[in-house]
């Protein structure tokens, strides 16, 4: 167990990188950028860095606490991460889904509960992933304690500065086992496929300004989850730009360009829309056995056009 933080209280430091990939051969033989992930050249592996977080383990005050490069691995077992920009923070990160190196952060406490040391920076997510597959999250916390601001939309839309629980870009992730997001901007925001479907499971969803959302993933599931919204007036707009899909509706739950997404016994509360699905098509895609409840003029769900 330790703890690790700035020395200064105004200044944030740049974190732990793990790199994993020790390129011992290159083909062809041209030298690669150091900490480049998009480097898909052929290559051996000397070996595979690792770090490993557990039994109470503090990380604070970083840009990045824990950077992994070229799959570096991290291992994050009952852990807090508090009052950093980033978290953990992965760049093209592969492992299959189900193999013994498979990364599984379990029992994390990820918080932001002030200001940062830099206020010229905000925390962006607490999880953020590029180009990454097989990721397992269980039974983490993800919150923002500070209090909203009183304005969300806008030029400046502030909501955006609470941060995110979990960013997935082209990614896989797979979220389950009493998780739980509360007054964040985006509980879990993932965009782009990456091997599998994006899995939504068996969580919580409390006060943020948008719980789920999920684009271009098709066969993504959302199940069994509970959601309790902000309950923000919003605007009501029936069809949408996707330039401004965050500050047009009030949703707790999207899912765009999406098709056979499953949708499934989630439990939406105190939300003016509970679901917008965009664009997703009208085949293979399941709503069912979904509960709606907290608000008489709540719309349980809508469709924007395209469909």
């Amino acid at each position: 167990t330790c703890t690790i933080k700035a020395a200064c209280p105004d200044k944030m430091w740049q974190g732990i990188k793990v790199i994993g990939e020790t390129l011992t051969h290159i083909d062809p033989p041209l030298p690669p950028l150091p900490n480049d992930p998009t480097d898909e050249r052929t290559r051996a592996i000397g070996g595979l860095g690792k770090v490993i977080c557990q039994d109470g383990t503090t990380i604070e005050d970083a840009i990045k606490a824990i950077e992994s490069i070229r799959s570096g691995k991290i291992i994050a077992n009952g852990s807090h991460f508090n009052n950093n920009q980033y978290d953990l923070y992965y760049n093209s990160y592969v492992f299959a889904q189900g193999s013994a190196t498979a990364p599984t952060i379990t029992n994390c406490t990820f918080t932001t509960t002030r200001q940062l040391n830099d206020n010229r920076i905000h925390p962006t997510a607490h999880i953020s992933m590029k180009g990454t597959s097989g990721m397992f999250i269980r039974g983490c916390t993800f919150e923002n304690t500070l209090p909203f601001p009183s304005t969300i939309h806008g030029a400046t839309n502030t909501g955006y500065n609470r941060g995110m629980g979990i960013e997935a870009n082209t990614s896989h992730i797979d979220v389950s086992s009493s998780c739980s997001f509360k007054k964040l901007f985006h509980g879990v925001h993932a965009s782009g496929f990456k091997s599998k479907a994006v899995v939504v499971e068996n969580s919580s969803f409390t006060g943020n300004h948008r719980a789920i959302y999920i684009n271009n993933n098709d066969g993504c599931k959302v199940l069994n989850n509970n959601i309790v919204s902000r309950g923000e007036p919003g605007e009501q707009y029936e069809i949408m730009s996707a330039a401004r899909e965050d500050r047009e509706v009030d949703y707790s739950v999207f899912i765009g360009s999406c098709h056979t997404f499953t949708f499934e016994q989630n439990t939406i509360s105190n939300a003016t829309t509970g679901l917008y699905v965009y664009n997703s098509g009208s085949l293979g895609n399941r709503v069912r056995y979904n509960t709606f409840e907290g608000r008489p003029d709540e719309r349980t769900f809508q469709l924007g056009l395209p469909i």
